[in-house]
């Protein structure tokens, strides 16, 4: 097969467009936070699936990822992550249960549930797959926080807002 100058140049040509649109697609989605994005997604996963460890206070994101935390530091380390890949419209949001104005703790001695609301989706990297949520509804998730699994009845937002559940 005869190849003259001007075809070698043109597959050349494009094979270098290909090459760099490769490299640019791959940036695209390793470099940018957005719920569809494959790396976002395995973060995600990856926070969910450390060792649960439950503290009474927070801890580095460097102690948990070498020992495993709560929901407490799943939502810091993942919102972390969302922040360094340029995700804006992030809120942390705790949920309690109070009853007659104290703060009552759970079966596991805890005195709430932490969770990630971003761009308006519930994200749980919970070691739990049954309460696991990426990018889920609020509202159902608010259903969920108050029925027999969590049994919280008051949520607050980072925006200084709160609710009964």
């Amino acid at each position: 097969m005869k190849i003259n100058l001007n075809n070698k140049a043109f597959i050349i040509l494009i094979s270098i467009l290909i090459v760099i649109s490769s490299y640019a697609g791959y940036y695209m989605t390793t470099a940018t936070a957005f719920p569809e994005n494959p790396g976002t997604y395995a973060y995600f996963t990856k926070i969910a699936e450390m060792t649960h460890v439950y503290h009474k206070y927070y801890v580095s994101t460097e102690d948990f990822w070498k020992n495993g935390g709560d929901c407490d530091e799943r939502a810091l380390v993942f919102r972390e992550y969302l922040e360094s890949k340029g995700a804006t419209n992030i809120q942390t949001i705790h949920v309690r249960n109070i009853q007659n104005g104290d703060l009552i703790q759970d079966y596991t001695g805890a005195y709430g549930h932490t969770f990630i609301l971003w761009n308006g989706g519930v994200y749980n990297p919970s070691l739990n797959t049954t309460v696991r949520i990426y990018n889920g509804d609020l509202n159902d998730y608010k259903k969920l926080l108050k029925g027999d699994y969590y049994q919280l009845n008051a949520i607050f937002y980072e925006n200084g807002t709160s609710e009964w559940l």
